[in-house]
């Protein structure tokens, strides 16, 4: 067991689960040494562990040189207004100090160009950027389609989505056949809790390990998300900010919400000013028309 193995050794639990999982891709020598020297192991044996570790770390460098280069999609135009929200909500990822910030706001309110914005400057700060976009979300950005771990972002995407709902099939009572309505039809429990902690995937864990690195769902349908798959993978992934931009808030615990409202717009009893942000974006939507 890895309890018997770290006795053995002298090293921690914590260290074998993460080189077991993957999550630690570079063990040092003297960590390699201790555990072959626990499991007692032959001089090929030890060969054999010494070079998979050696493969390991080669491989692990490989995968942090793709993580520098996965970059948020580019947007086509600029941001207009927003930077105080923007510079708020980096700051709060970069720092840690909020892991989950969901962006809610009325459609086309510029909450996809907000987390654009706030994802740019995250990955400036050096942290990797996996970006997903629902389907069927219009989004004013050209997507990496080519980006090595974008591939990695849908599978994360699709672990945290909740299956489909089945149709609940009806039971009789005294007064004749009733339908399953409300709770008891739906699928989990509020939040998504409902035993559905599946360990996470396990290319995201080998990717990310300790690492700080930002997952951005952009357009997600936050009634069909998992929170206790989400919560899981918070916790194994203890570098790992979440930023959501979506119709409706979700409503979990630790969740950090930001109600985006519509641009500031010149008063009603005052002079019009080209410089306001909502009549600068008007002019520029009129300019793109033209």
């Amino acid at each position: 067991t890895q309890r018997e193995l770290a006795d053995l050794s002298t090293i921690s639990v914590r260290a074998i689960r993460d080189l077991e999982k993957g999550k630690a891709l570079r063990p040092r020598a003297d960590t390699v040494r201790l555990i072959a020297d626990g499991l007692r192991l032959g001089p090929r044996a030890r060969a054999a562990l010494e070079d998979a570790a050696r493969r390991g770390s080669q491989g692990g460098a490989g995968r942090h040189q793709l993580l520098e280069r996965c970059a948020p999609p580019v947007p086509l135009h600029p941001m207009i207004g927003r930077q105080t929200e923007a510079t708020v909500l980096a700051e709060e990822l970069r720092s840690g100090a909020e892991r989950l910030i969901t962006v809610v706001g009325l459609s086309g309110v510029g909450k996809t160009r907000l987390a654009l914005e706030t994802a740019a400057r995250l990955h400036d700060a050096g942290l990797p950027v996996l970006w997903h976009t629902a389907p069927g979300t219009a989004s004013d950005c050209l997507p990496h389609d080519g980006d090595p771990l974008t591939a990695l972002a849908t599978t994360c995407a699709a672990h945290l989505r909740l299956p489909d709902r089945p149709t609940a099939p009806p039971h009789a009572t005294e007064s004749g056949t009733q339908h399953l309505d409300g709770p008891e039809a739906a699928a989990g429990t509020p939040y998504g809790f409902g035993g559905r902690d599946a360990q996470p995937p396990a290319e995201l864990l080998a990717a990310l390990g300790d690492r700080d690195a930002l997952l951005v769902l952009d357009g997600a349908d936050c009634a069909r998300l998992d929170f206790a798959r989400l919560s899981r993978l918070l916790r194994e992934l203890p570098g790992l900010r979440v930023l959501v931009t979506a119709d409706a808030p979700w409503d979990v615990p630790g969740e950090r919400l930001c109600l985006l409202a519509p641009l500031d717009a010149p008063r009603p009893d005052g002079t019009p000013s080209a410089d306001a942000p909502a009549v600068r974006f008007l002019l520029s939507l009129i300019r793109r028309a033209r």
